[in-house]
């Protein structure tokens, strides 16, 4: 499958998954945050990432801005409505917390680890442990954001 396909799929199979397990009303709900910690701070990582210091491309994209896949910014977005869902309904302390957040950037460095043998996308300067912090990072600060005062009431209508 070439990279073109690829990233479509999994922008596919992402938003197939978040409609299948995450009820209707809480998808509408999180469309927002989820878009913003997932589309957007994506974009912004990838931005700095590839055309600015160059620390990885994408060779073949169906649809890109600035060489990086669309699809796959779109498949943040659902990628992030899936943990930002989870996260609210899981039962526990901080502790719990702190692992669902590890094994979620774990499970998307899995993901980062296929893209790269399939060379879907070439790190230069880059590698996997590096992909995990960030991810790891990204979605504590979605959460942040999530969690914000006075943002809270407004995410959390569902």
């Amino acid at each position: 499958m070439t990279a073109n396909l690829g990233w479509l799929l999994l922008f596919v199979v992402a938003w197939a998954v978040v409609l299948l397990v995450v009820p209707w009303d809480r998808v509408i709900g999180l469309l927002l945050p989820s878009f913003l910690g997932g589309t957007v701070l994506a974009l912004i990582i990838n931005l700095i990432g590839v055309p600015v210091l160059g620390l990885w491309r994408f060779p073949a994209t169906l649809v890109s801005m600035v060489g990086i896949p669309i699809f796959l910014l779109l498949a943040y977005w659902a990628e992030m409505i899936l943990f930002i869902h989870y996260w609210d309904h899981l039962p526990g302390g901080s502790a719990e917390k702190g692992f669902y957040l590890i094994v979620f950037s774990l499970a998307t460095t899995v993901l980062a680890y296929f893209a790269l043998m399939m060379r879907y996308v070439i790190f230069f300067n880059w590698n996997l442990l590096y992909f995990w912090l960030t991810s790891f990072v990204a979605h504590g600060l979605t959460i942040l954001f999530y969690n914000a005062p006075g943002l809270r009431e407004s995410f959390r209508r569902t």
